[in-house]
């Protein structure tokens, strides 16, 4: 009996510090010099990395456990937590540098969403470069709950999905913090995009982004056409 809680003990106690190995993959995000991340484990930093130069990375000898895993996106502080089982394991994950918490899209105002009856706003689109210039623009409306697109004066009923599509886009423009230079040297680009919203002629959102920074423009811009 003694020799049989012995072997128990000695079972628990290796499995609690087994090692395990955290391959952390940061895909193809164009940001990634920009970004960085920190693991932490009862609320202690256990690792840092401020200076990715790779795509891909690997930490190995990890206690089991839970990790919380703060890194950078485009939009700000993201977070990620990742058990490890103690079972001398590898654990394979992806940091989305360019995806947003929906917990911080949920807590973003859109002024397309809150439109009332009858109010009308206009999303404009600006492409500007050295050798490139073009400006479109579309108004939306809003009647018994249902957005309707108004067009060289025609009014277009939105299709749900379009409405919740674009409304969506609006929540992650204004949550948009591209960085205007990489390793400290601002970037050289030949153009940049301009998408607003106005309503009674006075322009209520504006965010300026460098082209080819945030691939949906060009979804935007095609909506409007």
């Amino acid at each position: 009996m003694k020799n049989t809680i012995f072997i128990l003990i000695l079972i628990l106690g290796t499995n609690s510090f087994a090692q395990n190995s955290l391959m952390i993959d940061f895909g193809s995000e164009k940001n990634i010099l920009n970004s960085d991340y920190h693991i932490l484990k009862n609320d202690s930093l256990i690792y840092t990395n401020c200076s990715i130069k790779n795509d891909y990375e690997a930490l190995d000898n990890l206690n089991s456990g839970k990790y919380l895993i703060r890194y950078n996106t485009i939009f700000g502080i993201d977070s990620l937590v990742v058990n490890l089982d103690g079972n001398n394991g590898i654990k394979f994950i992806t940091l989305e540098t360019e995806n947003i918490a929906e917990s911080q899209l949920n807590n973003t105002i859109s002024e397309i969403e809150s439109l009332k009856d009858n109010e009308i706003i206009t999303l404009r689109y600006i492409l500007g470069g050295c050798f490139v210039s073009e400006e479109k623009e579309v108004s939306i409306t809003k009647k018994n709950n249902r957005f309707y697109k108004i067009k060289n004066g025609q009014q277009e009923r939105i299709n749900s999905k379009i409405v919740q599509k674009i409304i969506r886009y609006e929540k992650v423009l204004r949550n948009l913090n591209i960085e205007e230079t990489i390793d400290g040297t601002f970037k050289t680009v030949t153009c940049s995009e301009s998408i607003s919203l106005e309503k009674e002629n006075k322009k209520i959102f504006n965010k300026y982004i460098y082209c080819g920074d945030w691939s949906k423009s060009a979804e935007i811009k095609g909506w409007i056409e």
